[in-house]
């Protein structure tokens, strides 16, 4: 993935490394500070890499719509990841015929973008994890495979789960069990980038009401 971090760094995108990551990272950033372009970068750059000519990036979201904004699937479809819409409270294993599907799908895979990933809940990341671990059959977080979650967290939360972010259960106890293990694996991601400059609005009073009503400071 280097050659994501020296395409992105031409666009003026504050870089905050804390620890490399081998296979993960997260690029966040504002509406209109071309989310959606650099995905379209960072999936022509990986294509262009030697031994990457005849392999596919897969692009997935949590909903149909962002899904369809970013040309990509739904994690939830057959075409994506079979993340299942009811979790328990432990991991539902695959069966053996969705999985031989999922590993015929993404053998040639070189590289996976998820957008929207603020409507990613804990229990959806252990899930990913634990389906690209089976498909690619390596231990490693995610399946070894390079991975990027892109979005905003200050846009839709996940519906009936924990934010990523989040650090105690909905009782203020500490997080146990899946949501725990999705919070270490979300921790362990250590390169995050922003986008910093807003590119679809350039009237400053705009941009400030804009930015206000994301961040919920709007007065009379």
């Amino acid at each position: 993935m280097p050659c994501w971090y020296e395409k992105i760094c031409e666009k003026g995108i504050t870089s905050t490394t804390i620890e490399h990551s081998p296979n993960a990272m997260i690029l966040n950033g504002f509406a209109g500070t071309g989310k959606s372009y650099t995905i379209r970068m960072m999936i022509a750059q990986t294509l262009s890499l030697p031994g990457n000519e005849n392999k596919k990036v897969l692009v997935m979201a949590p909903t149909g719509k962002a899904a369809l904004q970013a040309g990509g699937v739904t994690l939830h479809s057959k075409y994506g990841i079979y993340l299942p819409i009811l979790k328990g409270k432990e991991i539902k294993r695959l069966s053996s015929a969705k999985l031989r599907d999922l590993q015929n799908r993404l053998k040639d895979v070189c590289a996976i973008i998820i957008d929207e990933y603020s409507m990613l809940s804990l229990i959806d990341l252990c899930y990913i994890n634990d389906r690209l671990q089976a498909a690619y059959c390596n231990q490693h977080s995610f399946g070894g495979i390079p991975i990027a979650f892109v979005g905003d967290p200050g846009q839709l939360p996940p519906v009936g789960g924990l934010s990523l972010w989040t650090r105690k259960d909905s009782r203020h106890n500490p997080l146990t069990g899946l949501p725990l293990k999705g919070s270490l694996l979300y921790t362990s991601i250590k390169t995050v980038m922003k986008l910093s400059i807003v590119q679809r609005q350039t009237d400053p009073q705009v941009l400030d009401f804009l930015l206000a009503v994301r961040d919920g400071k709007v007065t009379e």
